[in-house]
Protein backbone atom coordinates (compact mmCIF):
# COMPACT_ATOMS: atom_id res chain seq x y z
CA UNK A 1 0.00 0.00 0.00
CA UNK A 2 1.34 3.60 -0.76
CA UNK A 3 1.33 6.02 2.06
CA UNK A 4 -0.48 9.13 0.44
CA UNK A 5 -0.40 12.89 1.77
CA UNK A 6 -1.88 13.63 4.82
CA UNK A 7 -1.77 10.33 6.29
CA UNK A 8 0.38 9.53 9.23
CA UNK A 9 2.34 5.80 9.57
CA UNK A 10 2.78 4.57 12.71
CA UNK A 11 6.75 4.41 13.24
CA UNK A 12 7.89 0.32 13.78
CA UNK A 13 8.93 0.03 16.99
CA UNK A 14 10.18 -3.75 16.07
CA UNK A 15 13.74 -3.32 15.29
CA UNK A 16 14.42 -6.86 14.70
CA UNK A 17 11.74 -6.66 11.94
CA UNK A 18 13.92 -6.90 8.96
CA UNK A 19 14.63 -7.52 4.67
CA UNK A 20 17.23 -8.87 4.21
CA UNK A 21 19.48 -9.53 1.17
CA UNK A 22 21.83 -12.19 0.99
CA UNK A 23 24.58 -10.44 -1.70
CA UNK A 24 26.93 -13.07 -1.62
CA UNK A 25 29.20 -11.44 -4.69
CA UNK A 26 31.29 -8.26 -2.68
CA UNK A 27 31.15 -5.89 -5.51
CA UNK A 28 27.56 -5.76 -5.79
CA UNK A 29 26.95 -5.82 -1.57
CA UNK A 30 29.55 -2.52 -1.43
CA UNK A 31 27.45 -0.70 -4.62
CA UNK A 32 24.38 -1.64 -3.00
CA UNK A 33 25.81 0.14 0.16
CA UNK A 34 27.25 2.97 -1.17
CA UNK A 35 24.21 3.71 -3.11
CA UNK A 36 22.45 3.49 0.12
CA UNK A 37 24.60 5.76 1.89
CA UNK A 38 24.50 8.09 -1.42
CA UNK A 39 21.14 7.97 -0.97
CA UNK A 40 21.32 9.76 2.84
CA UNK A 41 21.17 6.86 4.70
CA UNK A 42 23.45 5.87 7.09
CA UNK A 43 23.86 2.54 8.98
CA UNK A 44 22.49 2.08 12.10
CA UNK A 45 23.65 -0.82 14.73
CA UNK A 46 22.12 -3.93 14.14
CA UNK A 47 20.07 -5.26 16.98
CA UNK A 48 21.67 -9.01 16.61
CA UNK A 49 25.36 -8.99 16.15
CA UNK A 50 25.15 -12.10 13.40
CA UNK A 51 24.12 -9.27 10.84
CA UNK A 52 26.70 -6.96 11.95
CA UNK A 53 29.61 -9.20 11.27
CA UNK A 54 29.02 -9.68 6.84
CA UNK A 55 26.24 -6.75 6.67
CA UNK A 56 25.38 -3.51 7.06
CA UNK A 57 22.01 -2.15 8.25
CA UNK A 58 19.57 0.76 7.20
CA UNK A 59 16.61 2.21 8.27
CA UNK A 60 14.36 4.10 6.83
CA UNK A 61 12.25 7.30 7.86
CA UNK A 62 9.37 5.07 9.41
CA UNK A 63 11.97 2.86 11.89
CA UNK A 64 11.40 -0.47 8.79
CA UNK A 65 14.98 -2.31 8.63
CA UNK A 66 17.20 -3.47 5.12
CA UNK A 67 19.79 -5.37 5.98
CA UNK A 68 22.45 -6.03 3.31
CA UNK A 69 24.31 -9.20 4.03
CA UNK A 70 27.52 -10.17 2.09
CA UNK A 71 26.68 -14.16 2.65
CA UNK A 72 25.29 -16.61 0.62
CA UNK A 73 21.66 -18.24 1.90
CA UNK A 74 21.91 -21.61 2.09
CA UNK A 75 18.85 -23.94 2.80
Amino acid sequence: MFVRDGLTVPRCTDRESLLVLYLPERAVWRASVDRMRASGYQPVPSENPYWAEAGMTFEDPDGHRLVFQNRSWNL
